[in-house]
């Protein structure tokens, strides 16, 4: 079965741009990863702090197989902070 994950992540003053680059720095590895069937990156247009992340997968394994997995989790953390 499908996995869809969507993430919601709200900047923190002054760390919009930061966030916006590390979307855009995880986008080509994760499309890249064996089970990701789709990646995409939205940004309000009422906030711009405001960023979500649609990601579909073939199945809860594929996305816990993913070795960059707790990379991408960790890098995530360190540039919103």
């Amino acid at each position: 079965m499908e996995l869809h994950i969507i993430a919601r992540f709200h900047a923190r003053p002054g760390q919009e741009s930061a966030v916006e680059a590390a979307i855009r720095a995880v986008s080509v590895p994760t499309r890249a990863e064996a089970g990701c069937l789709d990646y995409q990156a939205f940004r309000s247009t009422r906030d711009p702090a405001l960023f979500f992340i649609h990601t579909r997968w073939q199945d809860e394994a594929a996305l816990s197989s993913t070795p960059r997995c707790r990379t991408r989790c960790v890098s995530w953390r360190r540039s919103s902070h």
